[in-house]
């Protein structure tokens, strides 16, 4: 599965980004089902985070799950919060067509967030990364720029990303971890502002899980 999305170089990372294949031969890459793997855990905790963040927000919104995947985490969270209207994205169409036979009563479509035509007439109340930031960090102001398009007025952006409890090994250059990311934000203070921030570390959980709101600016 490494070798699709990134390539050990000498112990640097290089990225591939070869989603497709990924889904074509994996049938749950990175464990996104949570039914087994030492992800489990963790992903249970994230979505509990993100799912309780979303609660203080309120309901009754439009919600883009970008990077959805197997569409999991957007089956949960239109169960787990009924009144939002939940759809999902990702950049891999096998991934959509299997989340739409998985998941036939939600809204899937195939999108890059990183692409500068990026085009898409319906506006959302909040967008999420999920768990997406090392495969657009190359393209992280162009995604955020297309982020921005997707919101209404003042709506949010939710980046909920894993982070390693050691050192990465890659992207360090663009984005240290969730300090990093931190930083990112403010440097795109012009269109976003961050409403608040946190980093959960549980000892037991394989990675690390950080949460960033962040308001549009119009």
């Amino acid at each position: 599965m490494t070798d699709y999305i990134f390539k050990d170089l000498q112990g640097t990372l290089e990225f591939v980004g070869d989603f497709e294949s990924l889904y074509k031969n994996d049938p749950d890459p990175w464990d996104q089902s949570a039914s087994h793997g030492e992800r489990a855990s963790y992903y249970l905790h994230s979505r509990e985070r993100l799912f309780n963040k979303l609660r203080f927000l309120g309901g009754g919104t439009t919600l883009l799950d970008i990077g959805c995947g197997l569409g999991y985490t957007s089956d949960l969270l239109a169960a787990t919060l009924p009144l939002f209207e939940v759809s999902g994205a990702d950049i891999s169409k096998t991934a959509i067509d299997k989340a739409t036979s998985l998941f036939p009563h939600l809204t899937f479509f195939c999108k890059d967030i990183t692409t500068s035509d990026f085009k898409i007439t319906q506006r959302y109340d909040i967008v999420i990364l999920n768990h997406l930031l090392w495969y657009i960090l190359k393209s992280l102001h162009q995604s955020s720029l297309n982020c921005h398009s997707l919101l209404k007025s003042g709506g949010k952006l939710i980046i909920s990303q894993a982070f390693f409890k050691n050192k990465q090994r890659y992207g360090t250059d663009m984005c240290d971890g969730f300090s990093g990311l931190l930083s990112y934000c403010l440097k795109i203070s012009d269109v976003f502002e961050i409403e608040n921030d946190s980093l959960s570390s549980v000892p037991n959980l394989v990675y690390d899980h950080g949460l960033v709101v962040l308001k549009r600016k119009d």
